[in-house]
């Protein structure tokens, strides 16, 4: 931060992170109709004192 009296430019950010992880993965895809896709997809990640979830949810229309 420029102009700030006792501020740095730097930062340091520590995260724990398990040495094993256990990945889980499942996903859907629908077209209809030549036209319509729906897309659901959902992952789980598992530690030592760890989870971390993720979800997409994708819609479109082909033209």
């Amino acid at each position: 931060m420029l102009g700030v009296p006792g501020a740095s430019n730097t930062f340091d950010t520590v995260s724990y992170m398990p040495s094993t992880l256990a990945n889980f993965d499942i996903g859907i895809q629908a077209l209809l109709t030549n036209r319509w896709e729906f897309k659901f997809d959902y992952g789980l990640s598992l530690g030592n004192n760890y989870t971390s979830q993720a979800g997409m949810a994708r819609f479109a229309v082909h033209f």
